[in-house]
């Protein structure tokens, strides 16, 4: 009887950890600073690292949706470095760059991926507000809203209002529900992070505009630390809700 037990427990402990491998994301190291993070068949975390003071070393979050042989790149790596890595690992028609916001962590990359004629894209006040600082700037800008075609797949970007700085915006992807938040989203239990060019003000009511614009999105991915559910988008509203 004793015996029985055993085997059995064994064989539980196998499937429930044969279960986890399934689901735990699986990392891929593809240089010193960078790794890429699959998500699902067609969706990719790609997280760099640079020492950003005073937080030291910090990654940072882009996304990669790949349909068929073709891909779009969320956000570029945080530098020329990490970004050409990504470019030369992924052997994939890339089709478009985007650009959540004009921070470091997301165009650090951009004069490389402008060196290989890949288009980029961004809201209107990203280009402005790289031109201000005088940080290369993505090519293709657009209002409020956008959708990229990707083989018979779309991606939708949306600008909701400021958050995190005032031309944040949003990346959808409704064949994976999945949506990027980039900086405006935070991980569970983040702290406020870095708010030079933030509007505190108003980032619950845009975060909660998000929300309710994709309210069938089940994968949260924001720009810095781990992904999640819903639950990531509420705990962002509730961080700010004080500061209106």
């Amino acid at each position: 009887m004793l015996r029985f037990i055993f085997l059995l427990s064994s064989i539980l402990f196998i499937s429930v950890s044969l279960n986890a491998q399934k689901i735990r994301p699986q990392v891929r190291q593809i240089g010193e600073d960078i790794q890429i993070i699959r998500l699902s068949e067609n969706t990719y975390i790609h997280r760099s690292y640079k020492i950003f003071e005073p937080y030291g070393r910090v990654a940072s979050n882009g996304l990669i949706y790949i349909v068929d042989s073709m891909c779009i790149i969320f956000d570029t790596p945080v530098t020329l470095k990490t970004t050409t890595y990504l470019q030369n690992d992924l052997n994939l028609d890339i089709q478009a760059v985007v650009v959540n916001h004009f921070h470091e962590d997301c165009i650090a990359g951009l004069d490389s991926v402008h060196a290989r004629a890949i288009p980029t894209y961004g809201n209107k006040r990203t280009i402005k507000l790289c031109e201000v600082n005088g940080f290369t700037a993505p090519k293709k800008g657009f209002g409020k809203k956008k959708t990229l075609k990707i083989g018979e797949q779309t991606a939708i970007l949306y600008y909701p209002g400021p958050a995190h700085t005032s031309d944040n915006i949003v990346a959808y992807i409704p064949a994976e529900k999945m949506l990027f938040g980039g900086c405006m989203l935070k991980q569970d239990n983040a702290t406020k992070g870095n708010l030079a060019d933030a509007d505190t003000s108003k980032w619950s009511k845009t975060m909660t505009k998000v929300k309710r614009k994709f309210d069938d999105a089940t994968v949260f991915i924001p720009g810095h630390g781990h992904h999640g559910g819903v639950e990531l988008i509420d705990y962002t509203i509730k961080l700010f809700s004080n500061e209106e």
